[in-house]
């Protein structure tokens, strides 16, 4: 499939996004309110989220929401690849962390013509676990479930080991194309591509924009506000692409911890 996030739109999920979105812009409620009613007043209220939902089912809500279960399901189910383990985010390294960056590396080459040199993802990108086994379109958007994009930013390696040692510091993310060796809560060794890093050589680093922005503790990243950005390149179009590219091949989805970040005491 061309582009995964457009075919859910047609597929009817945009109008549960657009109901949640809904609630949290009086706004937007106020202005598509038809012109027969008029709002006097607007109150808020926190409600909870718990169990009780379950066994308390809106009759009316699911009357509604039937119609569309099946474009979803129609959409969600099909098998797309097989992966030969169950995987989840870890840290300090985790097969799952691995093959999505692995993902956006190979989302650079795809997109850009030429792969980076190392990638970085988030673990709060990554949203839910990979089975073992049929991989669907429903564990791809699971597992990243945001509209993040692929960029693409230039750094002299001095920078990048500024990016390592604030990773070793934050923990918050998994590596794609290098080896990382943390002692203390501090960068100990560093190479990319198994080579030691040359400070004044220009290395690409395939991201999110999320990430490139500084957030989640990566504020070495401020530092670079160009970024290559190529059209329609999502993280999850990246992760989808790159098992249907196995599954063209005859190859199942693996991923596995190999000494990309190492904890020493």
């Amino acid at each position: 499939m061309k582009n995964f996030d457009r075919f859910l739109l047609q597929g009817g999920l945009f109008l549960l996004s657009l109901g949640v979105a809904g609630c949290t812009s009086h706004k937007s409620l106020i202005k598509e309110a038809p012109t027969s009613y008029e709002i006097t007043s607007i109150t808020d209220e926190r409600i909870e989220m718990n169990s009780l939902f379950d066994t308390q089912a809106d009759s009316e809500a699911s009357i509604l929401l039937e119609k569309y279960k099946q474009k979803v399901d129609d959409i969600m189910s099909p098998v797309i690849g097989q992966s030969t383990h169950f995987m989840e985010r870890k840290f300090p390294e985790s097969d799952l962390s691995n093959l999505v960056a692995d993902a956006l590396l190979f989302g650079s080459l795809k997109y850009t013509g030429e792969e980076a040199d190392f990638s970085l993802i988030n673990y709060g990108g990554l949203r839910s676990t990979l089975p073992s086994g049929p991989i669907t379109f429903g564990n791809i958007f699971e597992i990243t479930p945001f509209e993040n994009t692929l960029v693409i930013i230039q750094m002299k390696g001095a920078d990048a080991l500024r990016l390592f040692e604030q990773l070793c510091v934050i923990r918050n993310g998994g590596v794609g194309g290098v080896n990382l060796v943390s002692k203390n809560g501090h960068l100990a060794s560093a190479k990319i591509r198994g080579k030691e890093i040359d400070i004044d050589k220009i290395y690409k680093l395939a991201t999110v924009d999320y990430v490139a922005e500084g957030n989640d503790g990566f504020t070495v990243l401020q530092d670079f506000t160009e970024w290559i950005a190529p059209e329609g390149a999502t993280l999850r179009q990246c992760f989808l692409d790159y098992v249907q590219d196995k599954t063209s091949k005859g190859e199942k989805v693996d991923a596995k911890i190999e000494g990309r970040f190492i904890i020493e005491k």
